[in-house]
């Protein structure tokens, strides 16, 4: 059986605001064959590997021994969503499920394909535009073929 947590709102009506359900936490159990094991220590105490695929690897470790999630959580100071996410990433993938971030993540390039293969192709800088035609042209700002020049030279 679920508490509710009843509230009025400004009409007058009463809404849900939250449940709790009473039902036990369940935890998802990692099982760490021996070479995964020795791989993740290995991992964990690394001291030239990139520290989030350390503390990745801290955290599999632990869910290994049994801790729950929140145990781990407060543990290695990182949000229970983090533990649940590389959970799941290492039950899906392994231990080299660790080593990747999901596709998407990080900055996007800033320059369209099209204007980024002008600007490699560059051609002779004689017989190219001038800097603020070709950035005109392109749809970029000048300094970004300025850039773009002075790598190629």
């Amino acid at each position: 059986m679920a508490d509710s947590t009843f509230i009025a709102d400004d009409s007058g009506r009463t809404r849900v605001v939250a449940e709790i359900a009473s039902v036990a936490k369940r935890r998802v159990a990692v099982q760490l064959s021996r070479a995964d094991r020795e791989l993740l220590v290995r991992w964990s105490r690394k001291r030239t590997l990139a520290a989030r695929i350390v503390l990745r690897s801290r955290i599999v470790l632990m869910l290994g021994t049994g801790r729950s999630v929140a145990a781990v959580a407060a543990a290695l100071r990182v949000a229970p969503a983090t533990v649940r996410l590389w959970r799941r990433r290492f039950i899906e993938h392994g231990p080299h499920g660790l080593l990747k971030e999901a596709p998407g993540r990080g900055r996007k390039p800033a320059l369209n394909p099209a204007a980024r293969e002008a600007l490699q192709a560059g051609g002779d800088l004689k017989d190219s535009p001038s800097v603020r035609r070709q950035a005109t042209e392109l749809g970029v700002s000048a300094a970004t073929v300025c850039r773009w020049r002075r790598r190629r030279t």
